[in-house]
C-alpha cells in the first residue's frame, strides 16, 4: 500500500509538496472536490493517487480504485447484463473514486461514452482523483497552471497547476 510517507519528493523537485500535503487531509473529498493530475509516465501520478486514496480511507471516506481501462470494462460488462444502473449506483456509493491511467490505453467508443456519461453524473455526487499522461488543449488553462497538480473545486470552476 503506498502512503505519501514513501514517496520520494526530490524525484519530482517541481511537484507542489504543500498542496499534496493540502490534499492528504481530505478535505476535497468533503466537498466534493476533484483532483487530476497530469504528467508523463513514470512521474509518480499512480503514487500520489494511491496515497491520497489511502489517507481518505483512514478518514473514513469509502474509496474504490479503477485502472480507466477496468472501469470502462465494468461498465460495458454490466450495460451487456442489463445491470448498468445498478452498477452504477453502486459506485455513487462511493465518495471517492481514483480512474488511473486515463490516456493510457485506448478505449472502444462504446466504453469511452460509458466512461464519460459515469464520470459526468459522478461529478456531483463524489470525488475523482483522476491520472493521465494527456496534455490538456485549453490553452487558457495551460497559462493558469504552474508546476505540481491539477486541482479543480467543481468542472465549472477550477484552481489549477500542473504536475
Amino acid at each position: 500500500m503506498k502512503t505519501l510517507d514513501q514517496y520520494d519528493f526530490s524525484l519530482m523537485p517541481r511537484l507542489n509538496r504543500a498542496l499534496i500535503l493540502e490534499l492528504a487531509r481530505g478535505d476535497y473529498v468533503a466537498q466534493q472536490e476533484n483532483v487530476v493530475l497530469v504528467g508523463e509516465v513514470g512521474t509518480g501520478k499512480t503514487h500520489i493517487a494511491t496515497a491520497l486514496a489511502v489517507a481518505a480511507c483512514r478518514q473514513g471516506h469509502r474509496v474504490r480504485f479503477f485502472t480507466a481501462a477496468g472501469l470502462a470494462n465494468l461498465l460495458l460488462e454490466a450495460q451487456a447484463e442489463h445491470r448498468l444502473g445498478r452498477a452504477e449506483s453502486q459506485l455513487l456509493r462511493y465518495h471517492l473514486l481514483v480512474v488511473d491511467e486515463v490516456g493510457f490505453v485506448p478505449f472502444t467508443k462504446p466504453g469511452a461514452d460509458l466512461l464519460f456519461s459515469f464520470l459526468s453524473a459522478v461529478h456531483e455526487q463524489a470525488s475523482l482523483i483522476v491520472t493521465t499522461n494527456l496534455e490538456f488543449a485549453d490553452r487558457k488553462l495551460k497559462r493558469r497552471s504552474a508546476p505540481g497538480l491539477v486541482k479543480g473545486t467543481k468542472p465549472t470552476s477550477s484552481s489549477t497547476s500542473r504536475w
